[in-house]
């Protein structure tokens, strides 16, 4: 039994230490990213990895924006990764939007095991789209949606109006400069 709570306690105190650590890597408000990698179809922009949440369900968001290099088409999308402490595996599978409409969600990890009737660590990390067109009429509170586990613990995440509005002025700037060089 001592063993099994001194693992649980460990494991907690590495998921406060990666939180912490999502949260020291996140770009400086108002900072974006630019991930410009020839070998991906599209360009990149990326508010960092912002940590939300707090013990025992840790939460970090990065919101970015996809530019396909063929078509141009804008693709804004909220890499989540969620850790927890708990009995089972939630199974996040899911997403809507703060009107009940379904959003594009993709499932990209998963991690953890756990004996029956023990607390164990989990993190399990997905994406959600969000047509770029909603962010853009965020109210001042930020955008929500609402993700949905299988097996209980569905989780509210909302996005800050700053940094919706921070990174879609970057975007916008760029394709300005850009239709202006060609």
């Amino acid at each position: 039994m001592r063993r099994g709570l001194a693992r649980t306690a460990a494991m907690a105190a590495c998921m406060l230490q990666a939180g912490t650590l999502a949260a020291q890597q996140a770009a400086a408000p108002g900072q974006v990213q630019v991930r410009d990698d020839q070998f991906r179809p599209y360009r990149e922009y990326t508010t960092g990895r912002v940590r939300a949440g707090a013990y025992p369900n840790l939460l970090a968001v990065e919101l970015s924006g996809r530019i396909d290099r063929k078509s141009g088409a804008l693709t804004t999308l909220i890499s989540v990764e969620f850790a927890y402490l708990s009995d089972h595996k939630r199974t996040y599978e899911s997403a809507r939007d703060s009107r009940a409409q379904p959003l594009r969600f993709t499932r990209l990890a998963s991690h953890g095991r756990c004996p029956p009737g023990a607390r164990c660590a989990f993190t399990e990390v997905f994406t959600v789209d969000i047509p770029d067109a909603e962010l853009r009429q965020a109210p001042a509170a930020g955008y929500q949606l609402k993700v949905f586990a299988r097996k209980g613990g569905d989780a509210l995440v909302t996005i800050p109006k700053a940094q919706i509005m921070g990174l879609l002025a970057r975007i916008d700037a760029d394709r300005g400069a850009r239709a202006k060089s060609n």
